[in-house]
């Protein structure tokens, strides 16, 4: 796996999940600045392909939404009291701890936040 720069001129996308003793995230920009980023995140949202393509795709060449670079990736264990949240308090607890784990390359730039939990869709 090869991590990239970020591009400050581009959005960032952070996928975010969590399961019964641990959250974790990735960070990533599409790098194609040919395409208009709005419509990329339509397709996401319409062929549900974030999660099979993006991530399952080991030859990243291929993947059918432009190149995309990852910036980062992370995880943590979850204490004995957070592994008694509910689904949807893990998965805003990795929204929130990974969004101040990499705010040194987010900063204020806008970014796409991809939760697979129902309950904390904006």
């Amino acid at each position: 796996l090869e991590l990239s720069y970020p591009d400050p001129h581009q959005p960032f996308f952070m996928e975010t999940d969590a399961s019964e003793k641990a959250v974790g995230a990735i960070l990533y920009q599409i790098g194609d600045k040919s395409r208009d980023h709005w419509k990329i995140k339509e397709e996401i949202k319409r062929k549900d392909l974030l999660r099979e393509q993006i991530l399952a795709e080991k030859d990243y060449s291929k993947r059918p939404l432009g190149n995309i670079r990852i910036i980062e990736i992370g995880s943590t264990a979850l204490s004995e009291t957070q592994k008694k949240w509910p689904t949807t308090q893990k998965e805003m607890y990795a929204i929130v701890h990974f969004l101040e784990q990499w705010r040194h390359y987010i900063g204020t730039q806008k970014i796409h936040i991809y939760s697979d939990t129902t309950g904390i869709t904006a």
